[in-house]
């Protein structure tokens, strides 16, 4: 889905129902929240930057893991990027 008037014609009523909409765009993101490039997976979601491409979890300093939208598997609101970087500390430590 790519623009307004495709949601609005997959649902057809939803003007009706929507009470504000606020747009942003990348520089708007970059500045208000901090985002690299105003990308909010903090890497574009493209080669070269997919699965293998992404950083790891550990990092050249001990003890320090990124759980980042950056970090594999990328980005969205998953939580996946911070469990997999827990799970590999609790490695580290001989936990699990």
């Amino acid at each position: 889905m790519g623009s307004l008037e495709e949601l609005y014609e997959l649902i057809p009523d939803i003007k009706e129902k929507i009470i504000g909409i606020d747009l942003l765009d990348s520089k708007e993101a970059e500045t208000e929240y901090y985002l690299p490039g105003g990308d909010l997976n903090h890497l574009p979601m493209k080669v070269p930057y997919l699965f293998d491409g992404r950083p790891g979890y550990r990092t050249e300093f001990q003890g320090l893991y990124m759980g980042s939208a950056g970090s594999y598997p990328g980005g969205q609101v998953t939580g996946i990027p911070g469990f997999n970087a827990a799970q590999a500390l609790l490695k580290d430590m001989g936990i699990k």
